[in-house]
């Protein structure tokens, strides 16, 4: 069993699986092991303030005579695979795009240390997040923060990888787990490699201590048939004794989508794409909060948050940034046909606005994309129908969407044409 000392799981009040802090990081000790790293003879002149928290980390701002800084501390959800991975990605980032992103100082992929827990010192970023500063944008600014996220975009596309996983040094001890033949079929750059996968389809709760294969894969067909073993394997476990009907309904539910999965996943991935799949690296989180803008130029100041960042087939990189995702809204919302509170229009007004604006930007993304990378887009082009499949997969056993994947992979089964099946979760 992984040592995951300082992480429970609990469920929330919807029954769902939650990680939690079983003890709390000691500031003092956070303090003592940034002045060390930042070569500071005393703590005297530093503070520490909590800055905010995510599932797994609580991040800290640190500032000194010599700077500001951001302490991360993580849950052990991945024991030193999470943060040797997240480090190693920055690191690639650094040296083989203009993408910005923090620049690590220090870090310590293990707990076996006096805070207890895995940590990574990185530089602070100035700016403010793009969910802040979006309402205030000009609209040439927010034309031009798009076409750099298709920059980041296309740049990302061209670091190619020979397979599935996730980014680690090849001198870290962790990838040299691998046997010689196999670190040297994975090897990137010759200072990277690709190795076993950090994705929480993959250590979410008990998943962690399941012997199965976690990478790196060699096809789309290796990635997905793994994942669905995943949910099999937990849709398997006895239900606890306060169980009810209806708990036993939906393992039966989920219990039906799986075959109807892997018998339709050759329809998608047919047997001549395996043998001719290429892969490279995908943000699978470009959300408004992880993208930083400078809020004098309006322009990007960092692209932050790159745990769990893998290695994927080019058609999953080749997807739009989630923060251009939304219900289709071509016409402009008027406000005077909306209810007004005073002087304002109700919510509803915001949000088909945001709706607009987020179809209108996602043409402008594509469009420029073709301009910089024609072959991003050639594969975006081609590859709906991949991208819907994975939607499945990863929704197969969510009580919300699951009823609607069965129906439309019953759907593909009779040979119907009909919508995208993401376009169809926005109906």
């Amino acid at each position: 069993m992984p040592d995951q000392a300082g992480l429970k799981w609990v469920q929330d009040s919807w029954g769902y699986l939650q990680p939690q802090w079983t003890k709390e990081p000691s500031l003092d000790i956070i303090l003592r092991i940034a002045c060390y790293h930042l070569g500071l003879a005393s703590t005297l002149e530093t503070t520490l303030a909590f800055l905010n928290q995510g599932a797994f980390n609580k991040i800290y701002k640190v500032t000194c005579p010599i700077g500001e800084f951001v302490m991360k501390v993580s849950l052990p959800v991945d024991p030193r695979y999470k943060t040797s991975s997240e480090v190693a990605t920055l690191d690639l980032i650094q040296s083989q795009t203009t993408i910005p992103v923090p620049k690590v100082i220090a870090h310590d992929a293990s707990n076996d240390n006096d805070l207890g827990f895995e940590w990574i010192l990185m530089e602070y970023v100035s700016g403010v997040t793009l969910d802040e500063a979006w309402v205030t944008m000009t609209w040439l600014g927010r034309c031009k923060l798009v076409e750099r996220i298709a920059d980041v975009s296309a740049q990302l596309f061209r670091l190619r990888s020979d397979g599935i996983g996730n980014f680690y040094k090849a001198d870290d001890p962790i990838s040299n787990t691998s046997d010689q033949s196999t670190r040297n079929e994975y090897a990137i750059h010759s200072e990277y490699m690709v190795h076993r996968i950090v994705s929480m389809p993959f250590f979410w709760a008990a998943r962690l201590s399941l012997d199965i294969h976690r990478g790196p894969f060699k096809s789309s067909t290796d990635w997905l048939t793994t994942r669905l073993a995943l949910v099999k394997h937990e849709n398997d476990q006895p239900l606890p004794s306060d169980a009810d009907s209806d708990d036993e309904e939906e393992r039966d539910l989920n219990r039906e989508m799986i075959p109807l999965l892997l018998q339709l996943m050759p329809h998608f991935f047919p047997a001549a794409v395996k043998e001719n799949e290429e892969f490279g690296l995908r943000h699978d989180d470009m959300s408004r909060r992880n993208i930083m803008v400078d809020p004098q130029t309006e322009e990007l100041a960092a692209l932050i948050d790159w745990e769990c960042v893998s290695a994927v087939p080019l058609w999953k990189v080749c997807q739009l940034p989630c923060f251009l995702i939304s219900r289709e809204r071509t016409s402009k919302p008027q406000k005077h046909r909306y209810r007004h509170e005073g002087d304002e229009p109700d919510e509803l007004y915001f949000i088909h606005l945001e709706e607009y604006e987020k179809t209108y930007f996602r043409k402008y993304f594509l469009e420029h994309m073709a301009k910089i990378e024609p072959a991003w887009m050639e594969i975006h082009n081609l590859s709906e129908a991949k991208a819907d499949f994975d939607y499945a997969v990863e929704h197969c056993d969510s009580e919300i969407a699951r009823k609607r994947v069965k129906k439309w992979l019953e759907n593909v089964a009779d040979g119907m044409e009909q919508k995208s099946l993401q376009a169809l979760m926005w109906e």
